[in-house]
């Protein structure tokens, strides 16, 4: 189950964002304040995960989500502030891989629930833009930062 998801300088988001998820987690909020971004960002690392090619690091264009080209989803101010000819974009997600209910000692009726594992990742990635023009297959060129990945 997923406990969080971060993205970085992705869309509507400028810097580092976190959001926790519970079993029941409900995005809502004003128009243009991220909820949609936020389902993008899940469905554009599934997308990558299952439909990109190794040569590229991102699959922005696929058929779970369309986003057009890496400066479409980077967030703009950080493209304004951002001097040099590397842009990035970052997302992290930590989940448990498993749970287990264990009974009161006082109470042989009342379970809690102990955490056995959790997972947490890490990553960026980094673009070195030679112009935005789609490639063949409509995706990024650039490569993964280096992530952290502890379980």
């Amino acid at each position: 189950m997923f406990f969080r998801w971060s993205v970085k300088d992705f869309k509507s988001f400028r810097g580092a964002e976190s959001l926790r998820f519970a079993p029941l987690t409900l995005l809502c909020g004003p128009n243009s304040s991220g909820e949609s971004s936020i389902v993008q960002s899940i469905l554009l690392i599934k997308q990558t995960i299952l439909y990109s090619p190794i040569a590229r690091p991102i699959a922005l264009n696929g058929p779970l989500v369309r986003l057009g080209v890496f400066s479409d989803i980077e967030n703009f101010e950080a493209q304004a502030s951002n001097t040099n000819e590397e842009h990035s974009i970052g997302f992290g997600w930590e989940l448990s891989t498993a749970h287990r209910l264990i009974s009161s000692d006082d109470d042989p009726m009342h379970f809690r629930t102990a955490e056995l594992s959790t997972i947490l990742v890490d990553f960026s990635i980094d673009i070195a833009r030679e112009g935005d023009a789609p490639g063949p297959s409509d995706a990024a060129t650039g490569r993964i930062g280096a992530g952290d990945v502890q379980g």
